[in-house]
């Protein structure tokens, strides 16, 4: 089990060196690991080690897809996070998933806020609550309070480290 830590880490910060340097995950690296890891969960564990890798892949790979759908996360980081379910299974997996998902909003938070201020923040956001509230309806953004939120998201580098925090004693125990 401990070589599969190894791999998908390795694997994590080859798609993390590659997404901030070109803001993409590549096929080459997603689709090579998700077949490595399944293969391996077969040579190391057989067919119940094996079921385990595609439920974890299934099943992040469907939570990815709405997020993809929904909220135009990259097809790369869809994919990235379903290898990781497939070396990490069904419960490493998901962890794995919602600490990404959680250090991506918290990082692009934290991107908005140092490129434009908390005080520019806080105010668009009260005003446009304040319109909400005083219309007693949905007030959309403008196109410029949409260009403002847009904030890139690296989710490669969040994987890397909601590995760590995931794996990280499992990993120092086979290191060291």
């Amino acid at each position: 089990m401990n070589y599969l830590h190894i791999v998908c880490l390795v694997l994590l910060i080859w798609s993390t060196i590659t997404d901030l340097r070109t803001h993409e995950i590549k096929n080459v690296t997603t689709y090579t690991g998700t077949l490595t890891a399944l293969a391996m969960r077969f040579y190391l564990g057989g067919w119940v080690l094996l079921e385990d890798g595609l439920k974890g892949l299934g099943l992040c790979f469907l939570i990815m897809l709405v997020c993809y759908i929904l909220y135009n996360i990259g097809a790369g980081d869809l994919k990235l996070i379903s290898m990781t379910g497939a070396f990490l299974g069904v419960e490493q997996g998901i962890t794995l998933l919602l600490w990404t998902l959680t250090i991506g909003a918290v990082s692009a938070l934290i991107i908005l806020i140092w490129k434009y201020g908390s005080l520019r923040m806080l105010l668009g956001i009260t005003r446009h609550l304040w319109l909400i509230i005083k219309t007693c309806r949905w007030i959309p953004l403008t196109t410029d309070e949409r260009t403002t939120l847009q904030s890139p998201l690296y989710l490669a580098p969040a994987a890397l480290l909601a590995f760590l925090l995931t794996c990280g004693e499992e990993l120092l125990d086979t290191l060291f």
